[in-house]
């Protein structure tokens, strides 16, 4: 990266922001007094809330710093990898119509519950091994994306970034549980799509005739294809069914 060093004001909007996150989980969070309140809020939580916190969770600095480089790729740079987000959308849609309703009928707590019951002990410990294991690669990149643009941009070292924003995930996450991360995951949606708004439109203004010559060099390059319906998974990285399994 090049030089992203920024002024004394837009640092301490960034600190002042992190403290702000920590607080608002520690206050909306409380303190949960049960594995109940803990890990579903006692359900009273706005599907729309849910809606956003789950599209911020997926949509993390990974995608903010990898995806353009897939979509402008010289060769072969194009929106088919729009393809996973949609068939998550229908994989999603089948999940919520057969499986999530008999979930909620029962009195499970998490799905770990539910295998433990439906394939014992032993599928339950599998399934939450490879949970963890899995999440944890995947939240390190995360992890390690997003301190690598703090570093260039406070200009400290990468540990102590890594461990500015570890710790103060933590202690809202710990302390208010699914309910602080939820709303505080609201807040990072609203955050982040302003700022790719207005990104759009700062860059659109930036290149020699505007939005008009985006759609030209775009359409003469084939850089708007979005869908590959080819069965094969071996034929390319991204296909919509590979999305919809994923879903």
């Amino acid at each position: 990266m090049g030089d992203l060093s920024i002024s004394n004001v837009d640092l301490s909007i960034v600190v002042l922001y992190m403290v702000a996150t920590v607080i608002l989980g520690l206050w909306i969070g409380g303190h949960p007094n049960s594995i109940r309140s803990y890990f579903l809020a006692n359900k009273s939580l706005p599907w729309w809330a849910l809606l956003f916190s789950i599209v911020a969770t997926e949509t993390s600095t990974v995608t903010f710093l990898s995806v353009p480089g897939i979509a402008y790729d010289s060769q072969d740079g194009d929106f088919r990898f729009l393809q996973a987000a949609i068939g998550f959308v229908v994989g999603r849609i089948v999940v919520a119509f057969w499986i999530l309703p008999g979930f909620f009928r029962s009195s499970y707590l998490t799905s770990y519950q539910l295998l433990s019951d439906k394939f014992g002990t032993s599928i339950q410990k599998l399934a939450s091994l490879l949970f963890m294991v899995t999440r944890t690669l995947a939240d390190a990149l995360r992890l390690y994306l997003t301190a690598i643009v703090l570093r260039e941009i406070i200009q400290l070292d990468l540990w102590i970034c890594i461990t500015f924003i570890g710790v103060a995930t933590i202690i809202y996450t710990f302390v208010g549980g699914m309910k602080s991360v939820v709303w505080n995951d609201c807040i990072q949606f609203v955050v982040y799509m302003l700022g790719a708004i207005a990104a759009l439109f700062i860059l659109l203004n930036l290149i020699p005739g505007g939005w008009q010559e985006v759609m030209e060099f775009g359409n003469q390059n084939d850089k708007f294809r979005t869908f590959d319906l080819n069965p094969d998974p071996r034929s390319v990285t991204f296909t919509f069914w590979i999305g919809v399994l994923g879903g």
